[in-house]
């Protein structure tokens, strides 16, 4: 559920989309789920007029509410107080900082689709680091758009924006001649000036006037937010390494990095349209991945054109190698569109892995191969492209070098497969995401059967190797909860055909297709009435460390996760969560924030590797059904 401030927001937008208006014709309406996942559907005045009606009703209400509840709540505080019978306090503030969020929004939406009350101004120079003068933003009101209340130091002066031709709007910035200094709002808000016009002001100060982009360049080189940064997230160590046998130790890090064109001010409205942008934000992303240097990343949400061009020239500089694709969309697009695709990538550290082979898994290919005449599979799953990748790596010999015992020769080439995986997003459809997943593992046994089939061909000997020698790692964006019939699959091993999840859907037959394998060996356990997968899996990290690894205005939840193979490697250690005190004092509602490039945070653990032939029964947790 949205909940009332959800409602609220949608609302909102929708009003100031039409506030904003040029051309007289009503614009899509974009809502967005409890996921921030856009919902494009077109709206009519008439539909915008009656939700405003039933919000004005729930504002009166509400308000009644409030007026005879708090005082009265706040009496019988006091007197549980002095009776010694705790107190309702706590239940009070939290009530108090609702509000508070919500009259902060409130203010900041109506007066910036009226009046320039809420605009920012640029004041004081701060530095020279720019070729004009920087500036230090301030504000007249509590603007939750630039992540806290600021503060004018000199004589305020109003401003103001032009709409351009193109729709875009323009904004005036100087270089503090008293009477014209640089207004700064949303993109999307247009203020009502007290300057005389742009042309005037174009004869005036000519340099004063400048096009948006430079602006936009300006406001990303030397805009500063007094918000402070979010204290580092700390290092949780887990147990000790056993420095008396051989071990691999290294770092993996999984990370949503929220590509540009799901990062819209309709999504994220809470943050400022600066912060939104993609040359803004992906220094920060890449400042977070640079910042740990993890020896195996995992990232989701990468557009095509900013693997190429951006993260795998910059990691390579680094010692990197990586792999990527995009969703099965990107096959029948055109190279331009095709480039703007998000997808799935993994890279490690060229120094103690090598690549061995990759693997695409298109959800939406296995659904139209095994669908077995299911029009909820062909309808439901089909039309979603998620994908899996899978790289299967091969440790060097410098991979175990910070062990005190080394391994023996022919321990050092350990196999070690990673996985990736995008799971879709939407909460209606639960069903979709745990057939995706069954599907995902039932691909990496399939991938582990070819590399086994694969291997007897390269031996001299004609000797396969031992499937249960290759361990399993498994990240990713997974859009489901930890109670999610998704994690109790993976950690679990299985999960009931008749779980709650699949909606009572008719998916029996073409799963019992999708789980069987090459050798007739069935994923299916039908006399247990269970889905089963091949692999003893642990999650990095005790969902009691972080209670979010997605944190936006609607929602905040773990949906983000790193699996391991449970015999063979265990957590040293993990990176914790953002204090949760920075979010509060500050009023940060939501991520992506300018601090904070993305709505998702990154995971990142140290796994202890042991040798396969120093475990026992079958080192990868592999089962043989």
């Amino acid at each position: 559920m949205k909940g009332v401030r959800g409602i609220l927001f949608e609302m909102l937008s929708a009003l100031r989309s039409v506030i904003n208006t040029q051309n007289k014709t009503i614009p899509k309406f974009v809502s967005v789920d409890v996921n921030n996942r856009p919902s494009v559907r077109p709206m009519k005045a008439s539909s915008i007029i009656k939700d405003l009606e039933v919000l004005g009703d729930m504002a009166h209400t509400m308000t009644t509410k409030l007026s005879w509840l708090l005082p009265e709540a706040r009496r019988y505080s006091s007197a549980m107080e002095a009776a010694s019978k705790g107190t309702l306090e706590s239940h009070l503030s939290a009530i108090g900082n609702t509000l508070a969020d919500l009259k902060t929004m409130l203010d900041w939406e109506l007066a910036s689709s009226q009046h320039g009350s809420g605009a920012s101004v640029l004041e004081k120079p701060v530095s020279m680091a720019c070729s004009q003068p920087a500036y230090m933003y301030h504000t007249r009101t509590s603007d939750v758009t630039r992540g806290g209340l600021l503060q004018c130091t000199e004589a305020e002066t109003t401003g103001g924006y032009w709409p351009g031709n193109d729709g875009s709007i323009g904004s005036w910035y100087g270089v503090n001649m008293g009477e014209a200094k640089m207004v700064v709002a949303p993109s999307n808000t247009l203020l009502h000036s007290t300057y005389p016009p742009y042309t005037s002001l174009r004869e005036k100060h000519p340099q004063v006037c400048a096009h948006t982009s430079h602006h936009q360049h300006i406001t990303e080189q030397c805009a500063k937010v007094t918000t402070p940064q979010p204290p580092q997230r700390p290092w949780i160590p887990l147990t000790e390494s056993d420095r008396t046998k051989p071990s691999c130790i290294f770092t993996v890090m999984c990370y949503n990095v929220l590509c540009d064109k799901y990062a819209t001010r309709q999504m994220y409205g809470y943050c400022p349209s600066w912060a939104l942008e993609w040359e803004y934000r992906k220094k920060g992303i890449m400042d977070e991945i640079k910042h740990y240097l993890a020896d195996i990343i995992t990232l989701q949400e990468v557009e095509t054109d900013q693997f190429f061009n951006f993260f795998l020239p910059e990691l390579k500089n680094d010692g990197y190698d990586g792999i990527f694709s995009p969703k099965s969309r990107a096959k029948h697009m055109s190279e331009n569109e095709r480039k703007y695709v998000d997808g799935c990538a993994i890279f490690w550290r060229t120094s103690k892995f090598t690549l061995v082979k990759e693997r695409l898994i298109e959800f939406n290919q296995l659904a139209m191969a095994n669908h077995d005449g299911s029009e909820d599979m062909l309808n439901r799953v089909m039309t979603k492209d998620n994908i899996g990748l899978a790289a299967l790596l091969e440790t060097k010999e410098a991979a175990w070098e910070n062990t005190e015992v080394l391994p023996d020769k022919s321990q050092v080439n350990q196999s070690v497969l990673v996985c990736t995986a995008h799971i879709h997003w939407d909460p209606e459809f639960c069903d979709v995401k745990l057939i995706q997943t069954i599907m995902l593992m039932s691909e990496i046994r399939q991938i582990i059967g070819q590399i086994v089939d694969e291997s007897q061909h390269r031996s001299r000997l004609g000797r396969k190797i031992d499937p249960g020698s290759i361990q399993l790692l498994l990240c990713g964006d997974l859009n489901s909860l930890p109670d999610s019939g998704v994690v109790e699959f993976l950690t679990k091993g299985s999960v009931s055909m008749d779980h709650e999840d699949f909606k009572g859907f008719g998916y029996k037959t073409c799963l019992q297709k999708i789980a069987m394998t090459k050798n007739n060996n069935s994923l299916v356990n039908s006399s247990a009435n269970i889905y089963t997968h091949n692999y003893r899996l642990s999650a990095a990290y005790d969902f009691a460390i972080m209670a979010y690894t997605n944190y936006t205005y609607d929602f905040k939840g773990i949906i983000d996760y790193i699996f391991h193979s449970s015999d063979t490697m265990s957590s040293l250690g993990v990176l914790g969560p953002i204090d949760p005190d920075w979010f509060r004092e500050n009023k940060v509602m939501g991520c992506p924030h300018p601090h904070i490039p993305s709505d998702h945070f990154s995971l990142l653990v140290q796994l202890e590797m042991r040798p396969v032939s120093l475990t026992l029964n079958h080192p990868n947790g592999l089962l043989h059904r």
